[in-house]
């Protein structure tokens, strides 16, 4: 996990691949690499513009038939990695989150087969 700073929550990198979906047209975004209760860090193919809101969905790899998680979030950086030219890596801030919502990414973060 890495290190907590005043301003950051905790963020724990996953271990199973997650899909990040447009909830809208289910356009794949990315692969979930990292996630907190503020937000999410994922890997795309493609650039997003910044301080762009999006509804996301969030279902594992290889069960695109389970439950999504869905969330409203804002890109708020979008970088190219320079290991791999073309992969962008892509910061989100939830937005508008219930408490409801924040259970279901605490859920989420806990189950051991997905975030460590």
């Amino acid at each position: 996990m890495e290190q907590e700073s005043p301003n950051r929550a905790t963020r724990l990198r996953l271990k199973q691949l997650l899909t990040v979906r447009a909830a809208g047209n289910q356009q794949v975004l990315g692969r979930l690499v990292d996630i907190s209760l503020t937000g999410m860090m994922l890997i795309s193919g493609e650039a997003l513009p910044v301080d762009q809101e999006y509804l996301l969905e969030i279902r594992p790899a290889d069960n695109q038939e389970a439950a999504a998680l869905t969330l409203t979030a804002v890109s708020v950086w979008c970088r190219n990695n320079p290991n791999n030219l073309s992969h962008y890596g892509i910061g989100f801030r939830f937005s508008n989150t219930t408490a409801d919502t924040v259970t279901l990414l605490e859920k989420l973060m806990q189950n051991p087969g997905i975030a460590h």
